[in-house]
């Protein structure tokens, strides 16, 4: 696919190429859009966790702790 890029990103991607890291312009995007998935992934799974933590579906690090070491016979 063909696309003219805003010379803004194609000096983010050249400037990229330059570090000797990626040979071709397809492999820096491709490694950018990966990224950036990544990261919308992350972020989806950090607002689960928020939604779990509003409605009440978490315990306390020291609740979980406390009942392993419970289970283990450490007890404190």
């Amino acid at each position: 696919m063909q696309y003219p890029f805003p010379a803004e990103i194609e000096q983010l991607v050249t400037a990229q190429m330059a570090t000797g890291k990626y040979s071709t312009e397809n492999d820096v995007l491709l490694h950018a859009l990966r990224t950036l998935q990544d990261y919308n992934e992350s972020v989806a799974d950090i607002q689960l966790g928020i939604a779990d933590e509003a409605a009440g579906r978490m315990r306390s690090l020291h609740l979980v702790d406390s009942d392993i070491r419970q289970k283990l016979g450490f007890i404190k």
